[in-house]
């Protein structure tokens, strides 16, 4: 029987094009081996991953990429309520990478973007977000609090207009406060919105949120848990707010509001109203001016109201205390697998990054317009009988190259500029692979081998000659795998 030839022609668009014939034969070992080398690597990774996932922890460049893909998409549009730049979101991106990995600290990056995402909804304000991305992580650890419990918090200390400094020594205070009482900075950090906005009317400096600290850590003791003692400060400060209220407590001689006119503190007041009632003999009588929630505060004070120097005025040095508590956290095995997965996210993103957006510009070219897309389809239908039939040219590049060949009509120098491609792209190079042997690509499967001026160039040759463009490792295999594994599924989603 004649044989029988056929072909199939590539373009390979390549800016490395001018240094193919200076390759050589050493290139050759690559060719050989380096799959060899990946998939003993992979194989060793491979069963590592699968004991630490036994823990929790993935070690998944494709897990990975989702996890950069869905961070990018929230920083960004984190950074569209400020009008930010590129540059500005992934400064903030590596910030909280930075503050996640702090040996202090080791937490989920994750955790940190729903915080600041609250405060950039409630406050708009960029330059806020990046002074206390570290104050956040380091709260957010210590108090194991959720982010969007943290973000309201912070959101509540800018509208006051606290600096970070300002921000970081409060919560030192605020922790000694709560290892000396009963509302603990964790109880903060969840009811912390809504006792800042109830006390609003008295003040809103730092001062005045350690007072504040001071009154629930009262509060808590009498009432016995925190959500009852929010109900309880609500109701007395709506109801010193009432001016019929003012009114009678000053016939008592208790008065709510100084010659300013502005409102006392609320320890103060309750001091005040105490006192007339010792006087009396009973604080009953009071039940007629405040009402039933209202009275549970007014009895906290009469039985702890004692310990409010104390907490106040007598801290001592908290300088480190909420460090120090997160500190503790991070010393876990909890703590230290999740450092593991954070630096693992870390690495593929600052090697993903690249391939990510070369792909998003292909995706938001091809999107443009539908026909391209059906274009794409027909060329996967079309060369696919082809593609697998040939032993070894379903790898990256040869796959790239083909769908490449399908859709070369429709580039018109607007595919290399998404590809991210150079001027030494401008020019295909025709590529004929013809009688291919079993063992796939190479010097080995009847192809033509020359290099000189006239020779026809094969898919083996240019393969050998451009293989040094390819990085070697395990790692890198696996980066262009993901791409190529996401460009297929984001197609088929399209």
């Amino acid at each position: 029987m004649a044989d029988i030839k056929t072909g199939v022609l590539l373009s390979l668009r390549d800016k490395f094009s001018q240094e193919i014939k200076g390759a050589g034969a050493a290139t050759q070992k690559f060719a050989s081996t380096a799959m060899s080398a990946v998939n003993k690597v992979d194989s060793v990774f491979s069963g590592m991953t699968a004991k630490l996932g036994a823990l929790g922890v993935s070690l998944s460049l494709g897990a990975a990429s989702n996890q950069i893909i869905d961070m990018d998409a929230r920083l960004t549009r984190i950074g569209m309520t400020a009008g930010a730049s590129a540059g500005q979101v992934n400064k903030l991106k590596q910030k909280i990478f930075e503050a996640a990995q702090d040996p202090n600290i080791k937490m989920d990056p994750s955790k940190i973007v729903d915080a600041i995402d609250v405060v950039m909804t409630k406050t708009g304000n960029l330059e806020y977000v990046n002074d206390n991305i570290r104050n956040v992580a380091v709260a957010l650890q210590a108090a194991g609090a959720s982010g969007e419990e943290m973000g309201d918090v912070f959101s509540e200390f800018q509208k006051n207009n606290f600096s970070a400094d300002e921000i970081s020594k409060l919560m030192d205070d605020l922790v000694k406060q709560g290892d000396q009482g009963e509302y603990t900075f964790q109880k903060f950090a969840k009811t912390g919105k809504a006792v800042l906005s109830a006390y609003s009317p008295i003040g809103n400096t730092v001062e005045d949120v350690k007072k504040l600290n001071a009154v629930m850590q009262i509060l808590v003791a009498g009432t016995k848990n925190e959500e009852a003692a929010v109900t309880s400060l609500d109701a007395i400060m709506s109801e010193l707010a009432d001016p019929q209220k003012q009114e009678k407590l000053g016939l008592i001689g208790v008065a709510v509001r100084d010659s300013a006119g502005k409102f006392r503190d609320l320890a103060d007041i309750m001091q005040d109203t105490l006192a007339v009632a010792e006087k009396e003999g009973n604080a009953d009588f009071l039940g007629e001016i405040f009402g039933m929630s209202s009275m549970k505060a007014v009895r906290a004070f009469q039985q702890y109201g004692k310990n409010y120097k104390k907490l106040t005025d007598d801290l001592g040095n908290t300088t480190g205390a909420l460090e120090a508590k997160s500190n503790r956290i991070a010393g876990t095995m909890k703590a230290n697998l999740q450092n593991l997965q954070t630096t693992f996210l870390k690495f593929a993103d600052t090697n993903l990054a690249k391939p990510l957006e070369r792909l998003n510009n292909l995706l938001s070219y091809l999107s443009e317009n539908p026909d391209r897309m059906e274009k794409v389809f027909n060329t996967i239908k079309y060369g696919l009988g082809a593609i697998v039939a040939v032993k070894g040219l379903a790898t990256l590049s040869g796959f790239i190259s083909t769908i490449s060949n399908g859709i070369k009509s429709l580039t018109g120098g607007k595919m290399q500029t998404a590809l991210g491609l150079g001027q030494g792209a401008a020019s295909g190079m025709p590529v004929y692979v013809t009688n291919m042997g079993q063992s796939g690509l190479g010097a080995t499967n009847g192809m033509p081998q020359g290099t000189g001026a006239g020779t026809t160039q094969t898919l083996g040759s240019i393969m050998n000659a451009n293989a040094r463009n390819f990085r070697a490792g395990a790692i890198q295999a696996g980066v262009l795998q993901t791409v190529t594994t996401g460009a297929v599924k984001t197609l088929a989603a399209i």
